[in-house]
């Protein structure tokens, strides 16, 4: 999977807010982020919605900062069981923060693999829901460094 989001701010401050583990979590919409503020990796229960239906997934996200490239690059690495179920999702992002007229463009690129309910719905309904999920953190992201509270309104 490949998708692009624009953020109206500039790449450092963004590299900046994904090398913090409290400020990627206040991101993510629909995490409840267990009581370990500050600590990694970021761990919890995450509400997803797929094609109408919810699914609760416990698991936890690790973001890693790559160095070398030519423009700032995260690696990020999460697992999660269904809270309700036997299934589960494993997932391995790399987001690269490309400089933008007026901000940044965040290009994410990975893959990802379920089983259980998510593994039962349209390949083009989990995609459209992981679009969805990579657009919210991105916005939510930019709006907390652009305000200085580090991340968007809490879901």
């Amino acid at each position: 999977m490949e998708h692009e989001v624009f953020v109206p701010v500039l790449p450092e401050p963004v590299r900046a807010a994904l090398g913090d583990a409290s400020r990627v979590a206040r991101s993510v919409p629909g995490l409840q982020r267990e009581a370990r503020e500050g600590a990694e990796p970021v761990a919890g229960r995450l509400k997803v919605r797929i094609a109408g239906h919810s699914i609760t997934y416990r698991g936890a996200l690790r973001v890693t900062e790559r160095t070398g490239g030519a423009e700032p690059a995260f690696s990020v690495d999460g697992e999660g069981t269904e809270a309700r179920g036997s299934g589960g999702v494993r997932l391995s992002l790399t987001i690269r923060l490309l400089p933008a007229d007026g901000g940044t463009t965040m290009a994410f690129s990975g893959t990802a693999k379920a089983q259980g309910r998510a593994a039962e719905f349209e390949p083009a309904a989990v995609a459209s829901a992981a679009r969805r999920l990579l657009d919210r953190f991105a916005r939510r992201l930019a709006e907390g460094v652009a305000d200085g509270s580090g991340a968007g309104a809490e879901t």
